[in-house]
């Protein structure tokens, strides 16, 4: 491999360690990226899965969801995909784990500009509609942004976006009024306006379980929406484009993280 490939994998795999919430690594979001995927096939009619041999009943199992999870992001989030998608679907949840760089108790997980579905699944089917659109937040945002871009994105606006797009998917043992009873006892995360890809932030940072995290999120972000729907536009559409997000966050709302967070509170 050669020394610009190198250090492009790196800075890939720092980038994409966000993602990787709980026990991921660099060195094991690079391994992943670098494992060899020549044994993966196309076994649906929809093209952008791509199956590990003894994955099929997983691919089979997801297809329905894709297409009205695509439909629900691209509306949510104002931003068709415009590149191509790739589906991978798992055997076993450590051949997942290996080649997503994710933590094995994952269902799914977005690195490198793949989206990676565990047979964890299998196991909640009436989760599939909502985990499907979850990741595929992630991943239409980092396919038009740019893994280093997409990361540097504050975590809590990534989840709460993914959240509040899917109807809850991945937060479904927390409901609302849990979440809001937390934020209220002073026991929630801190929105920031930038994220880091070299120190991420994640539902631990705040001492937070990954649901309950996920949900206060997706409430903060549906009051961004809810407050201002023509602000909430312009500032996923400025992101989208290139600017930081705290350069849209105050070129949309004309206030910062801080005070929007502030007015949210009183509102709650």
């Amino acid at each position: 491999m050669s020394e610009a490939r190198r250090v492009a994998v790196y800075l890939l795999a720092l980038a994409c360690s966000f993602y990787c919430m709980s026990g991921c690594t660099v060195a094991k979001v690079t391994r992943a990226y670098l494992l060899p995927t020549s044994s993966f096939y196309k076994c649906t009619e929809d093209l952008r899965i791509e199956c590990q041999p003894g994955s099929e009943k997983l691919a089979q199992v997801i297809l329905p969801a894709i297409k009205q999870a695509q439909r629900t992001v691209e509306e949510g989030q104002y931003c068709v995909f415009t590149k191509p998608m790739i589906i991978r679907t798992y055997a076993s949840r450590e051949d997942f784990s290996r080649f997503s760089g994710s933590v094995g108790y994952a269902e799914g997980a977005v690195s490198f500009g793949v989206l990676h579905l565990s047979p964890k699944l299998l196991a909640t089917p009436e989760r599939i509609p909502g985990i499907v659109t979850h990741e595929l937040s992630h991943l239409n945002l980092a396919l038009i942004m740019g893994t280093w871009s997409w990361a540097s994105i504050p975590g809590w606006f990534h989840e709460g976006l993914a959240t509040w797009v899917s109807a809850g998917g991945g937060a479904e043992t927390v409901t609302n009024e849990e979440a809001l009873k937390s934020i209220k006892a002073g026991h929630s995360f801190s929105p920031e306006d930038y994220g880091s890809p070299l120190a991420p932030k994640s539902a631990a940072s705040y001492d937070l379980k990954p649901h309950m995290y996920y949900r206060q999120a997706a409430i903060f972000v549906e009051y961004l929406h809810n407050s201002n729907p023509a602000a909430f536009k312009q500032l996923l559409l400025s992101i989208e484009h290139g600017q930081s997000f705290s350069q849209g966050l105050r070129g949309a709302y004309g206030e910062d993280v801080d005070t929007l967070w502030r007015g949210f509170l009183v509102k709650i």
